[in-house]
């Protein structure tokens, strides 16, 4: 693991901090998810396959769901029923 030092103004602390506090994670932890999340998604946008990228990134649970699971039945209408 490498460690890196980094400098924020002020007032950006304040922001991460706070936004960390509202998630229940450390700064630190934070600015890790922040750029894991910005890194999946620029190589998601240049095609990259999305569980190839988690694996790489060392996201758990990541499942690969087949085609109309989730709950969704055909024409993507829900199969549960509210009571």
């Amino acid at each position: 693991m490498k460690v890196q030092s980094i400098r924020f103004s002020d007032e950006l602390w304040r922001l991460i901090q706070q936004e960390a506090e509202l998630e229940g994670v450390s700064a630190s932890q934070f600015i890790r998810e922040t750029l894991m999340f910005r890194i999946g998604y620029r190589l998601g946008e240049r095609g990259a396959d999305l569980h190839e990228v988690a694996e790489g990134l060392g996201v758990p649970q990541l499942r690969r769901e087949p085609p109309g699971a989730g709950g969704a039945g055909p024409g993507g209408q829900s199969t549960s029923r509210s009571t």
